[in-house]
């Protein structure tokens, strides 16, 4: 089984840049394409808050089969746990969890949030909302990101009938 793993994040966006400024640079790129109506690539990073574990495993169905109609029309293109360490075994139960990670399409970081509000995780408290962090990535066309497209990633168990769909810059 592949397990994507992130032990503690290295970076926030707010060392990267300094916060006024990223926060005026998001601000005017989701406004800019949520009136054009374009369509961006959002990371987000969705730390789970520290006494989620049971409400995450008991929205776990929930979330799978949730984020099918997302996968299959393109919306969320790639995403998974982060752990806090590598698992002993291939046990949902010895899994570690830290949050979420995944690349969500959309016009705004409005948008994004309200995706995320929506699904069995957020309506049951498990992501921490005072630290999801969509980062709006540049489009392809910038030259700013690679395409990944056509990757073979491994497919997690109960997501095989829409695997082919897990790919890295998934083309419509």
């Amino acid at each position: 089984m592949a397990t994507r793993l992130v032990t503690k994040p290295l970076f926030t966006a707010s060392t990267l840049v300094p916060r006024s400024s990223f926060h005026r640079a998001m601000a005017s790129s989701t406004a800019a394409a949520a009136a054009t109506g374009r369509k961006y690539d959002f990371l987000v990073i969705a730390p789970d808050k520290p006494d989620a574990r049971e409400r995450r495993l008991a929205a776990r169905g929930d979330h799978f089969n949730g984020i099918v109609p997302k996968v299959k029309s393109g919306e969320w293109k790639v995403g998974g746990a982060l752990l806090n360490d590598v698992p002993k075994d291939d046990e949902v139960s010895s899994l570690d969890f830290f949050g979420s990670t995944l690349v969500i399409e959309a016009t705004s970081k409005e948008e994004v949030l309200e995706a995320l509000k929506n699904d069995p995780y957020g309506r049951a408290d498990v992501w921490d909302f005072d630290k999801v962090g969509p980062i709006f990535t540049p489009p392809s066309s910038l030259g700013a990101s690679a395409d990944f497209a056509g990757a073979n990633l491994p497919v997690p168990p109960g997501m095989e009938d829409i695997g082919h769909h897990l790919s890295y810059g998934s083309k419509r």
